[in-house]
């Protein structure tokens, strides 16, 4: 029945696994204390991820995932079904997509997809092109089979291993968050090993995704929510304060509480210091930008294009 349901609403792939108590959520808020969740209902959106590619040198790609807000679109869809879960069972439901519960093992589990050798879950239809929600509930809910911990057509693959500009992908299955471009780029203090390989994405990286056959395959999308933000304007990003960039990117995943303006600030000034043209914004920063970030500037101003100290 629930799964009818969320064929009707538009929930592209759902399962459910036991969930007892609080386990799988970091940081539980406030409001949870005391819920009693006995399963988890994990459901996924897959998302567009055409190739955008631009010689404009003060344009900063968006990866594929942040051009609109996903999650939000799948979260809705959820707090739908645990509307109809309430109503018609008499259930609690804690609706979350992006938050504070620990999702890729909640997916596996409940028979989603397997992880990737890059650490992504994959569905056997929508690749690892997906961002994942779930619905906690204090329903006794009949699990589905899991997953396989490892994608069955990843074993001597590869690719996606190859295609890390970072080595954060180790073909053991470890993953090295604090290598991963996508976690540098929400992140301010890039390292200096970074630069050379930092690429011309605003913000994310998909490069592991983007070598991975089973996206090749993997269901099209056809509808695109509106209005998909897929290139930013650099130099506007340098002029902006921290709430003119939250306002900026109202509704989108880089707005998030969580990621910090500066960070943004830092992804412009290193992909436009790989220009002619785009470092005389960043020399003009090293004057007039903000204070905290003078100093990274002016040490992006002392290496080449490439990242090597020394050039100009």
């Amino acid at each position: 029945m629930i799964k009818g349901k969320a064929m009707e609403i538009g929930i592209q792939a759902i399962g459910a696994t036991r969930c007892q108590g609080l386990s799988f959520v970091r940081e539980p808020p406030e409001r949870l204390s005391g819920w009693r969740f006995k399963s988890a209902i994990v459901a996924i959106q897959s998302y567009r991820a055409e190739r955008i590619e631009t010689g404009d040198p003060l344009l900063g790609i968006v990866a594929p995932f942040a051009r609109c807000n996903y999650y939000r679109e799948l979260r809705k869809k959820l707090e739908k079904l645990a509307k109809f879960l309430k109503s018609e069972l008499g259930a609690s439901c804690y609706v979350a997509s992006n938050g504070p519960v620990m999702e890729k093992p909640l997916a596996r589990m409940a028979g989603i997809g397997s992880y990737g050798l890059n650490r992504i879950i994959q569905n056997p239809v929508h690749g690892s092109r997906i961002v994942i929600g779930e619905i906690l509930t204090d329903l006794d809910l009949t699990p589905d089979d899991p997953s396989p911990e490892l994608s069955e057509e990843c074993r001597g693959c590869g690719k996606c291993l190859r295609a890390c500009p970072t080595g954060a992908l180790a073909g053991s299955g470890e993953f090295k968050r604090e290598r991963c471009l996508q976690w540098l780029k929400q992140n301010a203090g890039k390292p200096a090993w970074a630069i050379p390989v930092f690429g011309k994405t605003f913000y994310g990286c998909s490069r592991c995704q983007d070598a991975c056959p089973a996206n090749e395959r993997a269901a099209a999308r056809e509808d695109y929510p509106a209005d998909p933000l897929t290139t930013v304007f650099l130099p506007e990003i340098l002029r902006l304060d921290d709430e003119g960039i939250r306002e900026r990117f109202r509704g989108l995943q880089m707005s998030a509480s969580w990621i910090p303006p500066e960070a943004l600030v830092e992804n412009a000034l290193i992909i436009l210091s790989k220009s002619p043209e785009g470092r005389d914004f960043v020399k003009d920063f090293s004057r007039n930008g903000r204070q905290s970030l003078r100093e990274t500037a002016l040490r992006l101003l002392e290496t080449g294009p490439m990242g090597e100290t020394g050039r100009t």
